[in-house]
């Protein structure tokens, strides 16, 4: 099936991020001293011991004499050549990796993307084949670790401890597969919704038979939730060391949030979140006359916040791992309702550029229908250039390392 070229670049981004958080471990030195190297200098005798590593870290010497019959004089010539590495990279030279995915599960993930190819598809149908492919290269490794949180939150007002869920716990599995299929959820108020549900079947690597779970696509859009949940799920993991090749090492923690970005509900407490916390700011849609720019604002900074303690779990002295990773994927945020694609990047990626286009965002009337208590279309995107420190922003809340 041809997919929408913008979701290709899912596939690319997620690959690209197994790539480049992939760290080789380097060898160790062999046991019993040095290899005494045994040959000349000459590349032509020696190249096939160049090609292997049987004799890596060698070093070649050669030492020549010639007759000059004109001048009648001896020259004395030294040469030498390293010996380089021949690298074969596999699973196992790889520093293993924890990864945790937050994956938006909220209502509007249900919406049809129109694509150039008339694909039929909505942004679950794209997640979950994203998922798949995030998830199959990360199972690749050996000793790589997956987590899988979900969120989306206050359905109706519930007050339930369901804002965000842990659908995979962090291990290491054999399989993963993730569906989707259409449901229906019958909420409090006894009113039907047609929905999807995220399915997914898996297996831990030390569990004999394979298990199954299953997520309903309903509720608002409460991203805080899901990135506080990860930070506990990375948290109570004490395990986070491995020994691989004779040397002990920190797993690379990675974190990939995926969501149509655009959360509807926030709460203006960032730093002290919870799966159960209760909006502050919201009502769980977008197309009601609501401070989105706040939302986005106060999302950014739990992101932040969250974002800083987790990338220094994994080192000895509480400093951020230099290979920590936090990456965001939007899917279908070019077809946002109420807030333009420039709103959906500076919330997603709050880079100093991103956070600057935001001021001079043309697009922003196009998608926004909602007006203020003056009559006035509401633009979220200068709203939330103010918010961000507007010309004097630095930089001070981009937690994505990649986007």
């Amino acid at each position: 099936m041809k997919k929408w070229k913008g979701f290709l670049s899912l596939l690319l981004a997620l690959t690209l991020l197994l790539s480049t958080a992939a760290q080789i471990i380097p060898a160790a030195a062999a046991a019993g001293g040095d290899i005494t190297a045994v040959g000349s200098a000459d590349p032509s005798t020696v190249i096939g011991a160049l090609d292997s590593n049987a004799l890596a870290g060698s070093f070649y010497a050669d030492k020549s004499v010639s007759y000059d019959a004109v001048t009648q004089s001896f020259t004395a010539t030294l040469s030498a050549l390293a010996k380089d590495y021949q690298e074969n990279v596999t699973a196992e030279d790889l520093v293993p990796m924890d990864v945790i995915v937050i994956v938006d599960i909220s209502g509007s993930m249900n919406e049809t993307v129109v694509t150039p190819d008339t694909t039929d598809w909505t942004r679950v149908d794209y997640l979950s084949w994203g998922m798949n492919v995030l998830i199959d290269n990360v199972i690749e490794g050996t000793n790589n670790r997956l987590g899988v949180v979900t969120f989306s939150g206050n359905i109706e007002d519930d007050t339930s401890d369901n804002n965000a869920q842990i659908l995979l716990p962090l291990d290491r599995y054999s399989k993963v597969d993730f569906s989707t299929a259409d449901t229906s959820l019958t909420l409090s108020d006894n009113s039907t919704y047609e929905t999807k549900k995220l399915d997914v079947t898996y297996q831990a690597a030390d569990a004999a038979t394979e298990s199954t779970g299953s997520v309903n696509m309903a509720g608002g859009t409460f991203t805080q939730t899901g990135i506080a949940k990860a930070y506990d799920m990375m948290s109570a993991n004490t395990d986070r060391t491995v020994t691989v090749k004779g040397q002990t090492v920190y797993r690379t923690p990675v974190v990939v949030l995926i969501t149509d970005g655009q959360p509807t509900w926030a709460n203006s407490s960032y730093s002290s979140i919870t799966s159960s916390t209760q909006s502050s700011i919201g009502d769980g849609s977008s197309d009601t006359d609501q401070s989105l720019d706040d939302i986005a604002y106060y999302t950014v900074r739990t992101a932040k916040y969250y974002s800083d303690r987790m990338a220094k779990l994994y080192s000895s002295d509480y400093t951020a791992n230099p290979n920590y990773r936090f990456m965001t994927v939007g899917i279908g945020v070019d077809v946002l309702s109420n807030v333009s694609s420039a709103f959906a990047s500076a919330f997603l990626d709050p880079t100093v550029e991103n956070v600057a286009a935001l001021n001079s965002d043309s697009d922003y009337y196009v998608n926004n229908s909602v007006q203020d208590s003056s009559g006035n279309t509401k633009n979220y995107s200068s709203l939330l250039y103010s918010d961000l420190g507007g010309s004097s922003y630095a930089g001070a809340y981009d937690y994505a390392t990649d986007s």
